[in-house]
């Protein structure tokens, strides 16, 4: 066994989605392990990431608060895939975001539920996270259409990675017209050991 976090740490934006100002710049997923086989399934570590809106703009560059920060935590066995499932929204109409806490635990859940249901190889796990958690809080929070602005797969042997901390980047961007277009970075780090 060995120890794995994973951290948000900030956002950067080059350019908003929102051609009248700043976004609301916000994270959906889950991290967690892929299973590697049917005995393993019942300890899945599956944490759900949900980050309350952050007010961003052009040329800024800003920490993750509630929901971000730390977004998994655990004693991980070696042989083990640990799977990072995160898709980045600009929210286009307020929410009710006062039970924050209680939805990261239902994706959570619900991201176990539907792996421990659904027969499917550890190479597809990560394709099956991101729909399944955005439909838990479009579900518990009755989410209207908000830009989605980017989705980020990632899955990281825990044998294959040293000791210590490593930063990952992830660049997500559109072009297109002047009114939709984006350019944005968010990143993290894994620690390890």
């Amino acid at each position: 066994m060995v120890r794995m976090r994973v951290e948000l740490v900030d956002v950067h934006c080059r350019d908003t989605e929102d051609v009248t100002g700043g976004d609301e710049f916000y994270i959906v997923g889950a991290v967690g392990l892929a299973p590697m086989g049917k005995k393993e399934n019942d300890d899945l570590k599956i944490r759900g990431v949900l980050t309350r809106p952050i007010s961003i703009n052009d040329k800024q560059t800003k920490k993750f608060g509630q929901g971000g920060g730390t977004v998994f935590d655990s004693d991980v066995p070696e042989n083990r895939i640990l799977q990072i499932a995160l898709v980045a929204f600009d929210e286009d109409s307020n929410k009710d975001w006062s039970n924050h806490g209680e939805t990261v635990t239902k994706i959570g859940a619900g991201v176990s539920a539907a792996l421990l249901a659904t027969p499917v190889p550890p190479a597809k796990v990560a394709g099956l996270i991101l729909p399944v958690a955005i439909g838990v809080v479009g579900g518990i929070m009755k989410m209207d259409k908000d830009d989605e602005l980017g989705q980020h797969l990632r899955e990281f042997p825990v044998q294959s990675l040293p000791n210590g901390s490593h930063l990952q980047i992830w660049n997500f961007k559109k072009r297109g017209s002047w009114y939709s277009s984006w350019d944005y970075t968010v990143r993290y780090r894994i620690h390890k050991g």
